[in-house]
């Protein structure tokens, strides 16, 4: 347990700068429409709403092009997969040469298997501090994080700006629902809160299936879509949106705001991404070649200056490394096939290759070599 709530303070410490920079935003746009819309609850309840969706915007526009690295390498990697199903039945159960090869396939396209991780994980401190700074202000008070937690907020204005805005946002309501209420405990939830976390949560299952089912129809190669990944595909649009059955009742309707904004703000992004960067051998990539053709250009020339510029970065040099030992492995593994048989008599087989021992001469300091000769084995051990 002392282990655990180390881990917990030790985590919540890296977060800290998170929490204050995501707190600074939403509070700032608070005190930006605040004079404009009103200090009542219900106005109040505006006015943290449109605070939550400029801060999802903001945030989310500052990890854009993360975001554009992350899907534009899983495009690349989905364009690969007819290629890399091809090397698995040039080389099947030699797995040294499929790696070889695949590596070799990557480098030419531009390609870093760890181009796609990478980006999403950048990603999740801030998307994560969101979700804690949205929760804390809501629960209680001493859950509250980043600029949340000092108890004054001296803005200047009105006597209004001066007070606790904890307080102020956990009796905020947005339309008859109150921001920091969550479905659960349902004995402690007004109705209209109950209705609203509904609709919302049945928005964001929608918005989901849509995000998931966008991709595959259009902009998914037919090779993802067949064998064990084409049904780990198809389960996951249908399951994933689920999900939100379970957290969406266990959650403030102010996080639920910017979950739904969110994946809004997603869809958009995915959208753009396919239509101007699609992926090769799909739908999308078919309309994206006639755009192109109508315009005067000439599509395959510009995903040959697309390859170019991604191999010209850090990902296309760590591919090239990996493929050149990759390919060392390879001969390595082709020159002692070859020579299994060296220094064994004609007729008796690959016995045992002659191994040569280096040792260093104590008086000269020189580096010596001696031939070890090859064991003698039995006839009936050669055969096995």
């Amino acid at each position: 347990m002392i282990a655990m709530a180390s881990l917990a303070q030790l985590g919540d410490w890296i977060m800290t700068p998170f929490y204050w920079i995501v707190s600074s935003v939403m509070i700032f746009f608070h005190w930006l429409l605040t004079p404009v819309l009103g200090s009542g609850p219900a106005a109040q309840g505006w006015v943290w709403f449109l605070s939550l969706i400029l801060m999802t915007c903001v945030i989310r526009g500052a990890t854009l092009p993360l975001y554009a690295k992350q899907l534009n390498s899983q495009r690349a990697m989905s364009g690969l997969q007819g290629k890399m199903k091809e090397i698995q039945k040039k080389y099947p159960g030699d797995r040294q040469r499929q790696s070889a090869e695949t590596m070799k396939l990557y480098q030419e396209a531009g390609v870093s298997p760890y181009a796609s991780c990478l980006p999403m994980i950048a990603q999740m401190p801030v998307l994560l501090s969101v979700f804690w700074v949205i929760r804390g202000v809501a629960v209680t008070s001493s859950a509250a994080r980043g600029m949340f937690t000092l108890n004054q907020y001296p803005l200047a204005g009105t006597d209004y700006l001066t007070s606790d805005l904890k307080q102020q946002f956990q009796n905020a309501t947005f339309f008859g629902a109150k921001l920091s209420q969550a479905f659960m405990p349902m004995n402690e939830t007004t109705l209209g809160t109950k209705v609203l976390i509904v609709v919302m949560v049945l928005l964001m299952m929608v918005t989901l299936f849509y995000q998931q089912w966008y991709m595959m129809k259009r902009n998914m190669p037919p090779a993802m879509l067949e064998g064990a990944m084409g049904q780990q595909q198809k389960m996951m649009l249908y399951v994933m949106p689920f999900m939100y059955l379970i957290s969406g009742a266990a959650v403030p309707v102010g996080v639920l705001i910017y979950w739904l904004m969110s994946n809004v703000w997603t869809m958009a992004q995915q959208y753009f991404m396919v239509r101007v960067y699609p992926t090769p051998d799909t739908p999308a990539y078919a309309a994206w070649e006639d755009r192109m053709y109508a315009l005067g250009k000439d599509p395959v020339a510009i995903e040959k200056a697309r390859a170019e510029k991604a191999r010209s970065k850090n990902g296309g040099r760590l591919t090239a490394k990996m493929a050149e030992m990759a390919q060392t492995a390879q001969q390595q593994k082709a020159g002692g096939a070859s020579g299994s048989g060296a220094g064994t008599e004609p007729g008796k087989g690959a016995a045992s290759a002659s191994q040569a021992v280096v040792r260093t001469d104590v008086a000269s300091g020189k580096k010596v070599v001696v031939r070890q000769q090859p064991r003698n084995v039995s006839r009936a051990k050669r055969k096995h």
